[in-house]
């Protein structure tokens, strides 16, 4: 090998270990910009949960069909959801109970989402009591504040200790743990 082949290897060794440590540091290219500071959007936004007690009414109930909003009927209907796109007929006894814990979570899957409700040991049967009431008559259970709906159990979906709302998208996931919050900081405030 020639002493020109020789020269024009190491020429290319050298350049390529320039270009490889440019590479590996991050040339910042003469760039007169400040660095970014950190950012105070968070990427991942705290899921909500409501993990302080919360008194209320679990109301078998059956769904109303109407055209338009609940307003237009709030008179004839004793509850209307939040969206006034739903409206109730309470039947039954309405049942006292506390919510010990709301929380959210992806399904398995990660397709959609389920917000639970825990309810205090000591109101299973009160629980249990509007589940088979509601199921009996092919209804459904409101969770009700000071006549404020927070949610609607489909009575399958309740088992004595928790109930859960199945098949959410995450805003209605969120939505329905920011009403239970709501509610809890409305009755601290004496609502």
């Amino acid at each position: 090998m020639g002493r020109r082949c020789r020269n024009q290897r190491r020429t290319l060794v050298a350049g390529l270990t320039v270009a490889a440590g440019l590479a590996l540091t991050g040339c910042s290219g003469g760039s007169t910009e400040p660095d970014a500071g950190p950012s105070s959007v968070a990427a991942f936004p705290e899921v909500p949960t409501m993990d302080e007690p919360l008194d209320l009414e679990l109301q078998p109930a059956l769904r109303i069909s109407f055209d338009g909003d609940c307003s237009q009927i709030r008179d004839m209907v004793a509850l209307c959801s939040a969206d006034d796109q739903d409206a109730f007929r309470p039947l039954g006894t309405a049942q006292a109970v506390t919510a010990d814990e709301v929380t959210t979570a992806p399904a398995e899957g990660h397709t959609a989402w389920t917000t639970t409700v825990r309810f205090a040991r000591n109101d299973r049967a009160a629980v249990r009591s509007a589940r088979d009431t509601a199921a009996g008559f092919g209804g459904v259970v409101v969770a009700v504040v000071h006549g404020h709906l927070l949610a609607t159990f489909a009575p399958l979906d309740i088992d004595p200790g928790t109930a859960h709302v199945l098949g959410l998208e995450r805003a209605e996931a969120w939505s329905i743990v920011d009403a239970f919050i709501d509610a809890q900081n409305g009755s601290k405030q004496g609502m």
